[in-house]
């Protein structure tokens, strides 16, 4: 017999677990000669000699009469009630509440301290009465240690128990049990003499019945499988670590699908997933979630598939965090399996259609404080995704322009962190102080400034980051839409709203004038080609005095009465009088009728001077 046969017959049906002393010798207790050896080192030297018996059986009677009974139980209490015991697989044994009744013929403790109030003992006719039916019945069959009257340990124990009354109400509670109940056997050799009068007693009561009795044994000869099959007793080549642990991964794997089968009760289910530190959700008796009581809850899925597109998406997927969400066909997966915390909850039978979606461990808006510049950035949108070991990324939206923050630990050289950010305008136009809001933190964040990051109702976190090639070109934009919000406000105007990709070349030109002519009062520009100065008297006058040669390092100042109109996205800002500076002028003649002439400055920078600028058409655009 397989054990995957014992598992299902343990789910589904009703099974009575028969425990022997080989279940509790991992936890150090002793076995039947090790003990005959422990009662004869607990007496004084000069009286150790008083049986030469192997048999625990023979050699208790002999210690009965010749110490007393009293002596006996007093030397096993010791023994018994002394050792400190490792007991993770009584833990996990409890943790199984398919088993409604439980059969041991040990004298610990050690089960009922393991199941704790989820067990009811019962050693005598007395303990039969008010049983709870939802705890978990232990029949102590050879007596329990705190009982000395109880304990089953010598030859004339076994006689006087042979000879018991059945229609007692703990033998006929316990006949009740074994008859009504499919059979394990955990903890025999089948060699212990103790156990074979069980054996035959078991099978006398069983006998025209359809209930199964499996022994489970680490190994086993062929005579000792002859006798088994002789006794009707199929057998599984198994220890008790080995079964145990098997058993609660056999369970795992099909507890959520037999409670929807109706295999399995609600309350089993619920006991058996509760007992491993979850919660779990019912809908319309249907159990639609399981989440872990402490800490993140697991999820986990495992499909195969040939398909080679789908592996390459599905790799792409696992990679990185720009493929947010997988469709996986049904038709292309041969083999499927989803489990929350060890438990499988779907499986390919159960599979429609698979969608694979990377959600964030945190989605939110915060504050973000430049704490030097003292600016406080608000309504900063997050999304942090964390889910792949050595990578994380950060999507967020400041005052609409949307970025994304990639971290890769595990790529970058010396023990750094390699950063890759990428960042897109609002598809919408904007107002000018939005969009420099938003360059102004762009530019803060990547320029070194030192900032704290407000979420939620958590403490502030400090964060410092440098990128010189980021920061410098937020850096041009924000010096382009600081000089549009001060003609704003100079001009209490307020421009339309615009996108970046909107500012041509020309803008670009004209906006850096006029923060130049803002910041400095002239706009200095590096012009190769001059000035070009035509017909009119005064640029006669003007060409036949610079034929004339100028001391050195000297500066020429034309002052003109030529006013300059400027159209600004749909504004109109005259500038009036100009007035050009340059060194040591060189006049070239292009033409003599019509006056043409180029100046061109030593050193090629032409620097521009007005008397003042002002707004023609100062009416507020709100579109």
């Amino acid at each position: 017999m397989e054990l995957k046969a014992v598992f299902e017959l343990i789910r589904h049906h009703p099974v009575l677990l028969f425990i022997g002393s080989g279940f509790s010798l991992y936890t150090g207790m002793p076995t039947s000669a090790k003990l005959v050896e422990m009662l004869k080192a607990d007496l004084p030297e000069n009286k150790r000699k008083f049986s030469e018996n192997a048999s625990l059986r023979r050699f208790c009677d002999d210690y009965e009469n010749e110490f007393g009974r009293p002596e006996l139980v007093k030397s096993l209490e010791k023994i018994f009630k002394g050792h400190k015991a490792e007991v993770h697989l009584h833990d996990l044994l409890s943790r199984v509440p398919h088993f409604k009744t439980i059969v041991t013929t040990n004298y610990d403790k050690l089960l009922e301290n393991s199941y704790g109030p989820k067990a009811h003992v019962i050693i005598s006719n007395t303990d039969v009465h008010n049983v709870n039916r939802s705890k978990c019945k232990i029949f102590k069959i050879h007596g329990d240690i705190d009982r000395p009257e109880s304990i089953v340990i010598s030859e004339n124990d076994y006689v006087k128990q042979h000879l018991r009354n059945f229609r007692d109400p703990f033998w006929s509670s316990f006949n009740s049990e074994i008859a009504s109940n499919h059979i394990v056997f955990l903890g025999y050799g089948y060699d212990d003499e103790n156990v074979k009068a069980d054996f035959a007693h078991i099978e006398s009561k069983l006998k025209s019945t359809d209930r199964k009795r499996i022994l489970i044994i680490p190994n086993i000869n062929s005579s000792k499988a002859k006798l088994l099959k002789n006794l009707n007793i199929d057998y599984v080549e198994s220890d008790g670590e080995r079964f145990i642990n098997e058993l609660i991964l056999d369970i795992k794997d099909n507890i959520v699908n037999d409670h929807r089968l109706n295999k399995v009760d609600t309350q089993t289910a619920i006991d058996f997933i509760t007992a491993f530190d979850c919660h779990v959700d019912f809908s319309a008796n249907t159990l639609t979630n399981i989440t872990k009581v402490t800490g993140i809850t697991k999820n986990s899925f495992n499909f195969t598939t040939s398909d080679r597109g789908l592996i390459e998406a599905y790799n792409n997927f696992k990679r990185g965090y720009d493929l947010k969400e997988l469709v996986v066909p049904f038709e292309k997966v041969s083999k499927f399996k989803y489990k929350i915390e060890d438990f499988t909850f779907f499986t390919q039978d159960e599979l429609g259609e698979i969608k694979l979606q990377r959600f964030p461990k945190y989605e939110g808006n915060c504050k973000i404080k430049f704490v030097d510049k003292n600016v406080l950035v608000k309504g900063v949108k997050l999304l942090v995704y964390s889910d792949i070991p050595g990578k994380a990324q950060v999507e967020g939206e400041i005052k609409g322009f949307k970025f994304t923050l990639q971290l890769n630990f595990t790529d970058h050289k010396n023990g750094g962190v390699q950063v890759n950010f990428t960042t897109s305008e609002p598809e919408k136009p904007q107002f000018v102080g939005q969009t420099y809001e938003a360059m102004q933190a762009f530019y803060f964040l990547f320029s070194g400034e030192r900032f704290k990051l407000y979420v939620d109702n958590y403490e502030p976190f400090d964060f410092h980051l440098s990128s010189e090639p980021q920061a410098d070109s937020f850096k041009y934009f924000l010096k382009i839409f600081q000089t549009l919000k001060k003609l704003e406000s100079i001009y209490r105007i307020r421009f339309p709203k615009i996108k970046i990709n909107q500012i041509s070349t020309e803008y670009q030109a004209l906006i850096n004038m006029f923060s130049d002519l803002i910041n400095n009062g002239c706009y200095i520009v590096k012009n190769p080609r001059g000035v070009l100065f035509q017909q009119s008297n005064s640029s006669r006058i003007l060409i036949n005095a610079l034929k004339k040669p100028l001391p050195n390092s000297i500066y020429v100042r034309f002052n003109t009465d030529a006013d300059n109109e400027i159209d600004l996205f749909g504004k109109k800002l005259v500038l009036f009088k100009t007035q050009i500076i340059m060194k040591e002028p060189i006049v070239e003649i292009l033409n003599s009728d019509p006056v043409q002439a180029r100046v061109v400055p030593i050193d090629k920078i032409v620097i521009f001077k007005y008397e003042n600028f002002e707004m023609v058409d100062s009416t507020e655009t709100s579109n």
